[in-house]
């Protein structure tokens, strides 16, 4: 009988160890800036915390506040994150100190729009900076001058018009191979175009160049 007992407890042990894949090997590796290889594989909340405390409590609240898109987030946001060099807990911090009017405090929800559409978010804020005035300009809370049909659009909040804002500049800009201010700027703001009054549009790029360079500090 002892002996019995013996033989179904090492066939229950063996069981159970071959059943048994440790978590550090289901878990795909990371790459070198930190993001996992596979979202899904850790659960959406999972993964955004794990990333975010690398990145400060800031940062973590920005991409856990987007986890609800977690799927085109992943997808276009990894490229955004390893482009952008810095920290984005900084730069909300930055940003924060800079902007003014309706844009006051909104440095997060700039980055979090950067993010959703999978664009550098220094270079997005740049744009947004440079535009508004840090925020001074911007009726109907179109803070990137986005035109239609020859008019400003409007939108119906800050957020909605920052995403806006972001979507406009993956879809026009970086999907077309334009990903900085030199090659952004001549379809951006072109000089001498038809609204450019006062001749101002040879500023874009030399501006927002210098905004760009000292938001990646």
């Amino acid at each position: 009988n002892s002996n019995r007992r013996r033989t179904l407890l090492n066939a229950r042990t063996t069981s159970y160890r071959n059943s048994y894949i440790p978590h550090y090997q289901t878990t795909p590796s990371c790459t070198s800036s930190g993001v996992c290889g596979s979202y899904a594989s850790e659960g959406g909340n999972n993964f955004f915390k794990r990333f975010a405390s690398s990145a400060g409590k800031t940062a973590g609240n920005i991409i856990r506040g987007i986890s609800s898109t977690a799927g085109k987030v992943f997808s276009a946001g990894k490229e955004a994150v390893t482009k952008f060099t810095g920290n984005t807990g900084n730069l909300v911090n930055k940003l924060n100190g800079k902007l003014k009017g309706r844009l006051k405090g909104q440095g997060a929800a700039i980055v979090s729009a950067a993010l959703r559409s999978g664009i550098n978010p220094a270079l997005f804020a740049s744009i947004v900076a440079f535009e508004s005035g840090w925020g001074k300009f911007g009726s109907g809370n179109n803070f990137a001058g986005i035109m239609k049909g020859g008019r400003k659009r409007q939108f119906a909040s800050v957020e909605e018009g920052l995403n806006a804002a972001a979507s406009n500049l993956r879809r026009n800009y970086y999907n077309k191979g334009r990903t900085t201010p030199q090659t952004i700027g001549p379809k951006y703001c072109p000089v001498g175009a038809g609204n450019d009054k006062y001749g101002t549009n040879n500023q874009w790029i030399p501006s927002v160049t210098s905004i760009f360079n000292r938001l990646m500090k």
